[in-house]
């Protein structure tokens, strides 16, 4: 599969060209490109014959490597890189996610008027594509920094993207803590004029934001180069799964030291050994939600540990942060209510079995069960009856219904 991203200038009128030989087009991406509605994408024009072809006007917007000075500070970087994640975060309202976007620093745009990041919504399903964290890390060591400034704000954002679960609201909240605190210079290197100046700020920081956990940072000496704090990612160790439970909006910012916490350190509940249900959880209301069988072999007592409720796996369901609790072996997904052990009754997209979770040794795998509108992960199209396994915080839209899978 060929593409190619290209430029084309007449008069005053600028546009982005995206060209590929792919024939599996992102419909979900071209429709609200087309209609122009979504604040955060760029609006584009679409052809489908032998190829796909994309046109984006770009006449009223700058590409963010033009916000981005020769010797650039904290304050003209960051409010950027927390735009881009905030842009992001909102987008997912729409279904869209990482892999429907060009994330690369040379293809983001902030419109000249309103100061609004935009995106180039791919018009075709990509099975790899960049991340956020890889956007970020590129810009942080390509950037050239101040040479004034002491920067160890870079070592606080690089510890917190190698881990790959943080999640966008996350994200923002460690961004928002080191902009709440003052730039520290360096006292043997002369501040020119124009650095003390304060920068055209792309934000508002509330004042309410704690910064009781940089004190590390401010006082810090400078950081090490920025290409040595950052290890490849094939270099880097598996990153422990987040122990949160509460929907994704309602979830407070986590210190960085609580998101990264050993994997050793948290008790691991294995799916097989589930007896009993906490009736009391919000999404019983579904009827059809089936009572766990406890194993025909009977159970056995553990000495000196009290009862406890386990701790299930959940699927936030996006469109109503509703927490679908996965309370069995083999757990089903569909519309029809005597069938499946969560009924999506308000959703003519989805099928009537579309979706197996199966648990395996404290694992959890997604089978699109023959489904009309197929199922994605990650923006990935899964093939039918073929077991995909999920990891902490990983998008799964079945047809245009959208969840997030986690571990509690």
């Amino acid at each position: 599969m060929k593409k190619k991203i290209s430029i084309f200038e007449e008069g005053i009128y600028k546009c982005l060209i995206y060209e590929t030989d792919s024939m599996r087009a992102n419909n979900i991406s071209i429709n609200l490109c087309e209609n122009g509605e979504v604040p955060y994408l760029l609006e584009g024009f679409f052809s489908i014959e032998n190829t796909i072809k994309g046109e984006y006007n770009i006449t009223d917007c700058d590409s963010i490597l033009d916000s981005i000075s020769e010797y650039s500070g904290r304050d003209d970087i960051f409010p950027i890189i927390r735009k881009i994640v905030c842009a992001l975060e909102e987008l997912r309202n729409y279904f869209i996610c990482e892999q429907d976007v060009i994330l690369k620093k040379e293809y983001i745009y902030i419109e000249k008027d309103t100061k609004i990041i935009k995106l180039i919504g791919i018009p075709e399903i990509c099975e790899e594509s960049d991340t956020v964290y890889d956007l970020i890390e590129d810009i942080l060591e390509t950037t050239k920094w101040n040479k004034n400034e002491n920067k160890s704000y870079l070592n606080v954002l690089a510890k917190a993207i190698v881990n790959r679960n943080i999640s966008y609201r996350e994200l923002i909240s460690v961004i928002d803590e080191v902009l709440s605190c003052p730039v520290e210079y360096l006292s043997d290197v002369p501040i020119a004029n124009d650095v003390v100046e304060q920068q055209e700020a792309f934000l508002d920081v509330p004042e309410s934001i704690s910064v009781q956990n940089t004190s590390n940072f401010v006082t810090a000496p400078s950081a090490p180069p920025i290409a040595a704090m950052i290890s490849p990612v094939s270099q880097r160790p598996a990153q422990p799964i987040s122990a949160m439970t509460s929907p994704v909006s309602q979830r407070p910012a986590q210190p960085i030291s609580a998101m990264a916490s050993p994997v050793s350190q948290r008790p691991v509940q294995p799916i097989s050994t589930m007896s009993a249900i906490n009736t009391s959880t919000p999404h019983m209301a579904n009827e059809s939600m089936r009572t766990f069988e406890a194993s025909s072999v009977g159970e056995t007592t553990v000495l000196g540990v009290p009862n406890q409720p386990m701790n299930y796996p959940v699927m936030i369901r996006i469109r109503n942060n509703e927490k679908v609790v996965i309370n069995k072996n083999e757990f089903l997904i569909g519309k029809e209510p005597s069938k499946v052990d969560y009924c999506i009754f308000d959703n003519t997209a989805i099928s009537r079995i579309h979706a197996r979770l199966l648990c395996k040794n404290g694992e959890v795998f997604v089978v699109d069960n023959n489904s009309t509108n197929h199922i994605f992960v990650n923006g990935m199209l899964v093939d039918r009856n073929v077991e995909v396994r999920l990891n902490h915080g990983a998008r799964v839209r079945l047809g245009d219904e959208e969840f997030e899978f986690r571990f509690q």
